[in-house]
């Protein structure tokens, strides 16, 4: 069953609070007894109320090295239910926790902790060595064991109390491709303007399962799996700390949302017609039980929402799925803009779109082809670039300009602007 086809869907009780930490104890609290994280082989699992006495651990641990409200993060890790722990426990601590790429060398990842200003990087045996050689003495290196234990009483709600949604949730750092990385501040603000805005636009179910496979250092993955999935939706999270482990993961966890790149999607479909032949869509048209076979198979029997984003998607790609009952919304966002600002709605889906706005952003073509998008979801800077992000004025209400050329993109408002080149 898609969306499109459910009954009016009520808002998630983590989307009336104010801060993304607040939304996160609202989801605690209403799903103690459901599982929040968890391994593919469940080796881990952990229900909400077992994560709120581990975050409260964690958190003892991180506040005892030094970790106070304001402060960056550094995560190292891969797709894994640890990384989910330290980010929100760090978050509750009013900390902002950030990723670093996994594929980066040393050089870049100095580069990118001197940028950020954090004096702790929590990082996993096989990052060890190269981010040892990036930390130098400046930067203490946090392995995962040094975070076992600790105190489960610890009084994490009054720190978590003290966070306000201008507040930095975390930093996004750019490629690097066109010049030196530059850290995307997010507020807190910003991601509950995303996660709102979306759900009005795509209304989901909570309760269901998603997979987490795409870098966390990156804004897509950050969004629908830690503050929407895990922190928002109460849906079963599942890492795949091993992207080449994503179909047999995705087969059996059976996701009810699920996005991706368009590269990835393309991967799905040769599989499928190196297995079935070049002429399965067909067969799919003519026999609508061929698709549900193929959608059971790929364990997406049950999905409600699926999306692919980051780069335009072949139109006959989109078909391809539509043949087999697999609807996939394509979406535009940046990191400069906290993920998502257009998306196609379920049951309106217009291939070879990225679809309408979500409330409260505003967007328009500019006279040179580049679009321009004002709103909430417009960070708020680049992190010590006041020469690229003036802050003359509250900076949610800025405007983003955007190009598909890649060269450069400039953010502005009346009273304010930011150049990326």
């Amino acid at each position: 069953m898609t969306v499109s086809e459910t009954a009016p869907i009520a808002r998630p009780p983590a989307l009336a609070e104010r801060t993304m930490c607040d939304a996160l104890r609202a989801t605690i609290a209403a799903n103690r007894e459901r599982v929040a994280l968890r391994s593919a082989d469940d080796a881990v699992s952990l229900t909400y109320g077992d994560l709120e006495r581990r975050l409260a651990a964690t958190a003892s641990i991180l506040h005892e090295m030094g970790l106070r409200r304001g402060d960056a993060l550094g995560l190292m890790l891969r797709n894994r239910v640890e990384f989910h722990v330290v980010d929100a426990a760090a978050m509750l601590l009013g900390a902002t926790p950030f990723s670093l790429y996994l594929t980066s060398p040393a050089e870049q990842i100095a580069f990118v902790m001197g940028d950020a200003g954090n004096r702790l990087v929590v990082t996993e045996p096989m990052f060890e060595e190269v981010v040892r050689a990036a930390a130098g003495d400046a930067v203490r290196v946090v392995g995962l064991d040094e975070l076992a234990g600790g105190d489960p009483g610890f009084d994490l709600d009054a720190h978590a109390d003290a966070v306000t949604p201008d507040d930095l949730l975390t930093l996004i750092y750019t490629s690097g491709t066109t010049g030196p990385p530059k850290g995307v501040e997010i507020t807190h603000a910003n991601m509950l303007a995303e996660l709102r805005g979306m759900h009005a636009a795509v209304p989901l179910e909570g309760g269901g399962r998603q997979v987490s496979f795409l870098p966390a250092a990156h804004i897509a993955d950050r969004w629908t799996s830690h503050y929407s999935a895990f922190m928002t939706y109460a849906n079963t999270l599942t890492p795949v700390p091993d992207a080449g482990r994503l179909m047999p993961v995705l087969a059996q966890v059976r996701p009810t949302v699920f996005g991706s790149v368009p590269r990835v999607w393309e991967k799905i479909r040769a599989a499928l017609e190196a297995a079935a032949g070049p002429q399965l869509a067909d067969a799919a048209r003519a026999d609508p039980a061929v698709g549900a076979a193929i959608r059971a198979k790929l364990g997406f029997d049950q999905v409600q929402w699926l999306c692919c984003g980051a780069a335009p998607a072949p139109v006959e790609l989109l078909e391809f799925f539509d043949a087999l009952g697999l609807e996939i919304c394509e979406v535009w966002g940046m990191s400069e803009t906290s993920c998502i600002v257009t998306t196609n709605r379920p049951g309106r889906t217009r291939y070879g779109s990225v679809g309408r706005p979500l409330d409260g952003m505003e967007v328009r073509i500019a006279e040179d082809g580049e679009l321009l998008v004002r709103g909430p979801l417009v960070m708020a800077g680049y992190r010590g670039r006041d020469d690229l992000t003036p802050r003359r004025s509250t900076p949610t209400a800025g405007c983003t300009r955007a190009t598909s050329r890649g060269s450069t993109t400039t953010a502005s408002s009346g009273s304010w602007t930011a150049r990326r080149s």
